[in-house]
């Protein structure tokens, strides 16, 4: 069960789970962190310092044939720290990553 409001000054959300506790580390009205991990599937990720956006849109810059530089626009289905993740596309282009990682 997760409340669906959160404390705006620790940013913290109440959480009930169950989970085993075999090693009996946790008591009743203890406190802690969890991280919850997701496999994402078809994305890349990049850089955000690497990425320029316009308006609402989000480009990176693609090395093609012949080295041409294209600017491409991205589609970002997630953000991780300082990181996008951005949908994989079909296609000869690859990302041309720069900026301070």
């Amino acid at each position: 069960m997760v409340n669906g409001g959160f404390d705006k000054n620790s940013g913290a959300i109440t959480l009930r789970a169950s989970f085993a506790n075999s090693n009996g580390l946790l008591r009743s009205g203890n406190t802690g962190k969890i991280r919850l991990t997701f496999t994402q599937e078809n994305v890349i990720t990049i850089p955000q310092s690497a990425t320029t956006s316009i308006q609402d849109k989000i480009f990176v810059y693609t090395v093609g044939d012949s080295s041409k530089v294209h600017k491409q626009p991205v589609t970002v289905v997630g953000r991780t720290g300082n990181t996008f993740l951005i949908k994989r596309r079909t296609q000869k282009r690859r990302p041309h990553c720069t900026g301070r990682y």
